[in-house]
């Protein structure tokens, strides 16, 4: 079978007038493959195309990363500075937490997406999230014992990132990031109000049929998941991470390792991407899970592989002939497409 129709195959559930699919594939550094599935907007029967904009929840980390990453570049923070010191008024385990851990998941603050009461009125920002750490008497374990992935500790890196830049996080990374490799259709959703422009519009499926399920309460905190991007902007930030041209050396390599417990344990996640060794080429991979989208980013550096997969529903719905579940695993994905 050759690629169009392994694609094709693929994302057949995600054909017709359905919430659908964008997909790209990149491999030694060119683009093979940038197609669309089905609807970005089911009543407008809006089509999905390479630059529909999803919210791209936790692939949002890898930005967050790189953008603390430029901070340390310039000599502004380093990764070994204490929470305590860019967010006063912490329990005193914030001494104990260093940037390197909210980085890499090993800080052990808890998560604050668990807590949100259902009758919270409006969506939550940063300071609900500052004072339910506030709040905290003390974190899942030692700080830099263990593993616990922390979207509340990616919100705080976000406020670090504003902090220490003296500009607002949707500024810093546009200004940083966006504009410099010309990502021009990304944005930061910060609450409604916020102009998205070639808007996918997030579904859920109720089992008759799909419902519009657009935002939660947590849509709009930054720093943990808050951007909007498409197929076309993501393969030019592939580009760059490939290309070293974001970050030194150095960190970049820092970021596509795994973390270390203070055990000497090696965890399986860098800064902003969860790591595979797989016959010795190492493979980064992150999913974004929320409120009506389901997405994947694969990368394999060694080999200038990326698979990119983003989609407007919250159910995983592609289709192997052999074995449908194996599509939901980093490597299974690119055994289907050859690519190891």
């Amino acid at each position: 079978m050759n690629l169009r129709d392994r694609s094709e195959t693929l994302f057949s559930s995600y054909s017709g007038v359905v919430p659908g699919a964008a997909f790209a594939l990149v491999k030694h550094g060119e683009l093979i493959q940038s197609s669309g599935y089905g609807l970005a907007n089911v009543s407008a029967g809006t089509p999905v195309g390479a630059s529909t904009n999803f919210r791209l929840a936790s692939v949002t980390k890898a930005f967050t990363a790189i953008c603390v990453l430029k901070l340390v570049d310039s000599g502004k923070i380093t990764l070994v500075d204490r929470l305590s010191s860019f967010i006063p008024g912490l329990p005193g385990y914030a001494d104990d937490i260093t940037v390197r851990m909210m980085l890499g998941h090993t800080s052990g603050l808890g998560d604050y997406e668990s807590d949100v009461p259902e009758d919270y009125p409006g969506q939550v920002h940063e300071d609900y999230v500052v004072d339910k750490v506030r709040g905290l008497p003390s974190t899942y374990f030692p700080p830099g014992s263990g593993f616990q992935y922390s979207d509340t500790a990616y919100v705080l890196l976000g406020i670090i990132v504003e902090r220490v830049s003296g500009v607002p996080f949707p500024l810093f990374i546009e200004r940083e990031i966006f504009k410099p490799l010309g990502m021009v259709g990304s944005r930061l959703y910060a609450g409604e109000g916020v102009k998205i422009n070639d808007r996918a519009y997030g579904y859920t499926n109720s089992g008759a049929a799909f419902k519009p399920n657009d935002q939660s309460k947590t849509s709009a905190t930054l720093g943990d998941g808050c951007i909007y991007s498409s197929i076309d902007d993501l393969v030019k930030w592939d580009r760059a991470l490939n290309s070293g041209e974001i970050v030194s050396e150095g960190l970049l390599e820092e970021a596509f390792s795994p973390g270390r417990l203070s055990n000497g344990t090696p965890t399986e996640y860098g800064f902003g991407w969860f790591i595979i060794n797989r016959n010795g080429v190492k493979i980064l991979h992150h999913a974004g899970e929320t409120a009506g989208f389901q997405h994947k980013f694969i990368r394999v550096p060694e080999k200038r592989i990326a698979l990119i997969i983003l989609t407007n529903r919250d159910s995983w719905d592609l289709s192997l002939k052999k074995k449908p579940t194996e599509a939901e695993d980093t490597v299974g994905l690119l055994k289907y497409f050859d690519l190891i």
